[in-house]
């Protein structure tokens, strides 16, 4: 009787550890969700949504192919600071309105969606569930597993 006692003693304090932890360790962002957002907060306050825009509008024409070296306008932004060289630009969802620059690798990339001025309705529903408005037309995404 004494030893089931102690056992369940034992059980009880296993069972509060672990909740501990799982409460302490599991809620908040991640120290990479807190990093992309400090990225994204230095990008609001140094530069503007309409310059990158503007620096991209080449980029909306087909007659550009999307390799061509990017502006400084876009490599200098600090949500590309991690790595500026390597910025993949693809258009996003079939629409040439719409461009997708970002950085990453095999566990998720983070960057910017940019629509052309008045071309914002073509960013599609799943695009904009991953990320946060800027300003009209440009997004700050993330699609990293932790």
């Amino acid at each position: 009787m004494g030893a089931l006692r102690i056992f369940t003693g034992y059980l009880r304090l296993l069972i509060f550890l672990v909740v501990l932890l799982v409460a302490g360790f599991g809620c908040g962002p991640s120290a990479w969700g807190l990093h992309l957002k400090k990225l994204s907060d230095e990008t609001r306050r140094e530069k503007k949504a309409a310059d990158v825009q503007a620096a991209l509008a080449v980029f909306f024409s087909n007659e550009h192919d999307l390799t061509n070296p990017l502006p400084a306008e876009i490599t200098s932004l600090p949500i590309f600071s991690d790595d500026p060289t390597n910025i993949i630009v693809t258009s996003c969802d079939g629409s040439t309105n719409v461009l997708m620059l970002s950085l990453g690798a095999g566990y998720g990339h983070w960057g910017l969606i940019v629509a052309r001025p008045g071309h914002d309705k073509e960013i599609s529903g799943w695009h904009r569930k991953k990320s946060q408005p800027w300003n009209d037309g440009v997004y700050f995404f993330s699609e990293y597993t932790e």
